[in-house]
């Protein structure tokens, strides 16, 4: 089967503007991975599951604080008994 002229233009022109969506794809796809947007997760009166983790989240980032609080202050007094060695 023999393609004319315009018939191997229009396959052209589509092949480009396919190219030029693909990548128009990638790019925005690859725009919208990288610069993720914020999650709108808040305390509401019909979810109260926000509020709890949001408690409860607090609760455990407090914990976590005063046991590395803890932990700084034994690591540098076994700092100071190792240099009066």
């Amino acid at each position: 089967m023999k393609w004319s002229r315009s018939n191997r233009l229009t396959r052209a022109i589509v092949r480009l503007w396919l190219r030029r969506v693909m990548i128009f794809a990638l790019f925005s796809t690859l725009g919208v991975a990288l610069v993720p947007r914020p999650a709108l997760a808040a305390c509401g009166t019909l979810d109260l599951g926000a509020c709890v983790d949001a408690a409860e989240y607090s609760f455990y980032y407090g914990l976590a604080g005063m046991g590395w609080a803890v932990d700084r202050t034994l690591l540098q007094l076994a700092y100071q008994l190792d240099q009066f060695r």
